[in-house]
């Protein structure tokens, strides 16, 4: 069975099917933005094998409703992952390097925190958070990756953390109302980063809808 989170900011934003969680304003740690909700989800009892936790934009962005979702992991059983990106012809780490400076030296040492090898090239880019995993390998990715990472990032590489990451979403005013700072920093960047690296250093079963 599949579990599917759409994170949601208002009451207008509709989902297909899929499982709303409200993300509500939080300017103490609003700035990691998704992954406040990935802890959360994940801190609970989740019974289904299968779990997706994606922006409630994710349907319109891809076009992939539920229905199709389900019928394409029917069709390819028993894999660890299931990317939901459309491909990038582009090298995944200079384009964010390009996008975002001084990103890559954060992923590295993210990675080297926490026992990865550092990949310039990784063969199967996740961006966006775009991806079904089993519950069990996402589990493992949130308690052994993601956190750990948000540690040191908050801590030790801070300075560098908490830089301009110069990405132009809401406004300034409507940021610091939301998450209490007027500027997006580099920590989601950096953390999103970070399960293409798990994949091939996990070696996972992987298949892509695109």
């Amino acid at each position: 069975m599949i579990k599917v989170f759409g994170i949601v900011y208002r009451e207008d934003q509709l989902l297909d099917g899929y499982e709303r969680y409200f993300n509500k304003p939080n300017k103490t740690t609003g700035y990691l933005f998704e992954y406040n909700v990935m802890i959360d989800i994940l801190s609970k009892d989740i019974k289904e094998d299968y779990l997706g936790i994606l922006s409630w934009k994710f349907p319109y962005k891809t076009g992939i409703f539920r229905k199709k979702l389900e019928n394409f992991i029917k069709n390819n059983p028993n894999k660890d992952v299931y990317i939901l990106c459309q491909p990038l012809n582009v090298s995944y780490m200079e384009f964010s390097e390009k996008q975002h400076p001084g990103l890559r030296f954060l992923v590295k040492e993210c990675c080297k925190h926490t026992g990865l090898e550092y990949i310039e090239d990784v063969k199967n880019i996740v961006y966006s958070n775009f991806f079904i995993a089993k519950t069990e390998i996402y589990k493992d990715y949130i308690e052994n990756i993601i956190k750990p990472s948000i540690k040191i990032l908050q801590n030790e590489l801070w300075e560098y953390a908490n830089k301009d990451s110069t990405y132009k979403g809401l406004s300034p005013e409507e940021l610091e109302e939301q998450i209490g700072m007027r500027y997006y920093n580099m920590i989601t960047f950096t953390l999103e980063r970070l399960f293409s690296q798990y994949i091939q250093n996990k070696k996972l079963n992987i298949c892509k809808i695109y």
